[in-house]
């Protein structure tokens, strides 16, 4: 009975690391199209970087829920 318990507490203790990564993969990305969108020239790398960045966040709050998820299923 105890196993079951665990898996939930362990989805439940991640769900605030995949909404803060997703969070600030948003605002990441929003931030890039803003920087490549409304400036010039040298604010591209800037946005660019904004957009891999938020890329990146997205996917790893992605592949917490996933790992998560697994855990809770394989256990």
């Amino acid at each position: 009975m105890s196993s079951d318990t665990r898996p939930s507490t362990r989805s439940s203790s991640n769900r605030p690391l995949q909404l803060i990564l997703a969070v600030v993969g948003l605002v990441a990305l929003v931030v890039g199209v803003i920087y490549l969108f409304f400036s010039h020239g040298h604010h591209n790398l800037r946005g660019a970087t904004g957009l891999i960045v938020g890329v990146i966040l997205l996917v790893l709050a992605w592949w917490v829920g996933r790992s998560k998820s697994r855990s809770a299923s394989s256990g």
